[in-house]
């Protein structure tokens, strides 16, 4: 009987876009690539080929696609060239790190986010929070109008350095935050723009990331070996990690390895965190309604206490509007893969190498997938957060392993801020999306805080 032939399945045409630069590349996308996104889903869809400089460059933010990519063929993926990038600084913690190695930092690094460890360093971020509600409450007495982009990355800075070292050194923290910004704009130029990289080496910016880093690496260096050293360990996260040990094999990390994941900790938590609550802040002070409803939960669930690690579980509407806020603005905006071989998406052929960049930005505002998707609705989360479009903490084996801490810290300062403080937005800005390695808000968010 002969055989039945079938011709072969042809190619599906992805809308490509060119761009109006000088060359007819696509300098738009890379000046504000998650508006870009956003923006050009009436005219490109969800699924689409940006022309950029060096590189193929394909965007999705379709369910399926990201599926596909995130999870059912995962393995035939790799990090992008974002990441590699990202480990000049980072170096090969849990964001950045792949393969055999991933899965070992993982399995070391998971029983340290375990509900029991939560509940310590919960009480860690009750204390802190609480006092810096009191210090906010004295200092509007003089000045009413604060930045609370600013504020944000100051509390959860402060948090995060005693959840993480038990460290409350105002130089430490200061030098740490003017070095995590620098090297993201450095590390952004380098993606984005890497015709530019041999001018950094003339303009000194170059150095200046080395000087900085190596800088950086001693004082993560010291902080591990006096731990080492230390006969009375306090219980944050620089000992779980340093006393965890691998179930498999019963090692512990490296040195190395502690650095860069104490590193990747500290961004995850404390720069995310405190964009997430700028940006909410910003949409709650055009919503009274939405404050009025947080105090009414919170009066109905505490009182006049403070909220318990089991409390925060009952405060169902404050975790509606940190996940309403976090599908506007995600912090995470963006994740984006590599095939290590050519792959075929819905009839499309996605060759070796080429850039898959899935926009969490355009995903979670999308018409497509959500009813009135700029509107501030918080209450579209009572039933949960929907799967599939909905990542602000991504999806898949990868998903940020801090997410619990970053949620319990969110929520926390929601209730104790909104409760002690009325919200009015100051007249005359124009608040911008500026995409570094997390969506910050551009210039800032200025408020003028009324105590209650």
């Amino acid at each position: 009987m002969a055989t039945e032939l079938h011709p072969p399945t042809p190619s599906a045409v992805l809308p490509l876009y060119k761009g109006t630069g000088l060359f007819g590349y696509a300098t738009d996308f890379m000046r504000n690539t998650p508006e870009f996104c956003h923006r050009m889903e009436a005219e490109l869809g969800d699924f689409y080929e940006v022309k950029i400089p060096g590189r193929r460059l394909f965007v999705t933010f379709r369910p399926s696609v990201i599926r596909h990519v995130l999870q059912a063929n995962a393995r035939q993926y790799k990090k992008s060239v974002t990441y590699q990038q990202m480990k000049l600084f980072l170096g090969e913690g849990l964001v950045t790190s792949e393969g055999e190695l991933w899965k070992r930092q993982r399995r070391l690094a998971q029983p340290v986010f375990y509900k029991a460890h939560m509940q310590h360093l919960y009480d860690t971020m009750l204390q802190m929070s609480d006092r810096y509600v009191e210090q906010l409450r004295e200092r509007i007495r003089r000045q009413p109008e604060v930045d609370m982009a600013r504020e944000m990355m100051q509390i959860t800075s402060d948090i995060v350095m005693q959840a993480l070292f038990s460290s409350r050194d105002e130089t430490d923290k200061l030098n740490l935050y003017e070095g995590v910004t620098f090297f993201q704009q450095v590390i952004l130029q380098r993606i984005y723009r890497p015709y530019l990289i041999p001018l950094h080496y003339l303009s000194g910016r170059q150095q200046k990331f080395n000087r900085l880093k190596r800088d950086f690496d001693r004082r993560m260096d010291a902080l591990i070996q006096q731990r080492k050293a230390s006969a009375d360990r306090p219980s944050d996260l620089l000992t779980m990690l340093l006393e965890a040990r691998d179930e498999e094999t019963g090692e512990g990390m490296s040195d190395k390895q502690l650095r860069d994941e104490l590193i990747t900790l500290y961004m995850a938590g404390h720069e995310t965190s405190a964009n997430a609550l700028a940006w909410t802040f910003s949409l709650l002070a055009r919503h009274p309604g939405a404050v009025q409803k947080l105090r009414a939960e919170a009066e109905a669930v505490l009182g006049d206490r403070l909220p318990t690690f089991a409390d925060i579980k009952k405060l169902d509407y404050s975790r509606q509007v940190i996940e309403e806020g976090m599908r506007l603005y995600p912090p995470a905006y963006v994740v984006s893969r590599v095939p290590v071989e050519d792959d075929r998406i819905e009839g499309a052929t996605i060759p070796k190498d080429a850039t898959m960049y899935i926009s969490i930005y355009a995903l979670q505002r999308s018409p497509k997938y959500w009813d009135e998707p700029d509107a501030f609705r918080p209450e579209r989360f009572a039933g949960g957060a929907p799967r599939h479009i909905y990542m602000p903490f991504g999806a898949g084996a990868r998903m940020c392993i801090g997410n619990h801490f970053a949620l319990l810290e969110m929520q926390l300062l929601l209730v104790l801020l909104v409760r002690a403080f009325d919200l009015e937005l100051l007249p005359g800005q124009t608040l911008e999306t500026q995409p570094l390695i997390p969506l910050n808000p551009k210039p800032g968010i200025r408020l003028r805080l009324r105590a209650v």
